[in-house]
């Protein structure tokens, strides 16, 4: 194996099917509820999505019939896992963009729709968004998020090629049919002086507000262990052009800490003068969801009480 980076105590490798995760938070707040699907593993088991309630964002409750999408059935597109996912509600919908994986580890986006956000019809011309055939995206297509906006569903995604992963764009007017923008992708890996430079971004949320696009992203420094990823931050006034912080707005926990691996992957709501965000963070075995405020979307506090959703 590699040889152990300097300070690091060296750890067998955990399998990815024997770790705990809960990870990727979408949440929806409606009549004063908060409302999250996310996505989540246990030992052995198969990733799946589930779905969780609270009365103020932080005390949250699972729901006893999870998991709400499970993985499809042997030679399906999803056949192997599924999760995390972005949901809307548009006009008395529950609608959902979610990541699916067959027995070979090919990646692709799905859609579904639900009456009450806990029961979910996928779409029968499934997936939605996959790899195109050549270029920047010809690898894989891992990480997304979804705004409905001015009558315009509007997707950013990770996507890869041999060399680096890279943020695109991409537009639908009903939610199924995508079209990716011809000049993609909007976001690279910056250049080595820079933090977001160790080949690659992702897991892309978008926030529209006061006519500006705010994005949050996962990236990490390339002279860093390859297994640490913080939570970039980016503006746009038309989601194309991004101009990014200088510095990661979320950054790791101190060793030993619950997040001492990872603080990304994150959702973020503005909600009475105030920026809410749920995030993944991981000490390596167990991925769980914090929560963090702000006032500006950039100068993050972390609750004192993390992980508030725990696999």
């Amino acid at each position: 194996g590699r040889p152990s980076p300097k300070g690091l105590k060296s750890q067998p490798a955990l399998k990815e099917s024997d770790r705990r995760i809960a990870a990727g938070p979408f949440v929806i707040k409606e009549d004063g509820l908060y409302k999250m699907w996310f996505k989540e593993q246990l030992p052995g088991g198969e990733s799946h999505i589930s779905h969780a309630t609270s009365k103020d964002g932080r005390d949250w409750k699972k729901y006893k019939g999870n998991p709400v999408i499970e993985p499809g059935k042997d030679g399906e597109w999803d056949s192997d896992r599924v999760g995390p996912g972005k949901v809307l509600k548009v006009n008395e919908a529950y609608k959902i963009w979610f990541l699916g994986f067959n027995k070979d580890g090919i990646a692709a986006i799905g859609h579904a729709t639900s009456k009450d956000g806990v029961h979910w019809e996928k779409y029968k011309g499934n997936p939605v968004l996959k790899a195109s055939p050549e270029g920047w995206d010809s690898r894989a297509i891992v990480g997304l998020g979804v705004i409905y906006d001015e009558g315009i569903y509007k997707m950013w995604f990770a996507g890869k090629d041999l060399k680096e992963q890279a943020i695109g764009y991409a537009t639908s007017k009903d939610g199924v049919r995508w079209e990716k923008y011809k000049n993609n992708p909007v976001m690279r890996p910056r250049s080595p002086d820079k933090w977001d430079s160790g080949g690659f971004v992702g897991a892309p949320h978008v926030l529209k507000k006061d006519g500006v696009y705010h994005m949050w992203y996962v990236s990490l420094r390339h002279d860093d262990v390859k297994t640490v990823r913080e939570t970039g931050y980016a503006a746009s006034k038309d989601g194309i052009h991004w101009e990014r912080s200088e510095n990661p707005v979320l950054t790791r926990g101190k060793s030993g800490e619950w997040d001492s691996k990872e603080a990304a992957r994150n959702f973020v709501m503005f909600e009475d003068g105030v920026f809410k965000m749920w995030y993944k963070g991981s000490n390596g075995p167990v991925d769980a969801i914090g929560f963090a405020t702000s006032k500006d979307g950039i100068v993050w506090e972390k609750y004192g009480k993390n992980p508030v959703l725990a696999p």
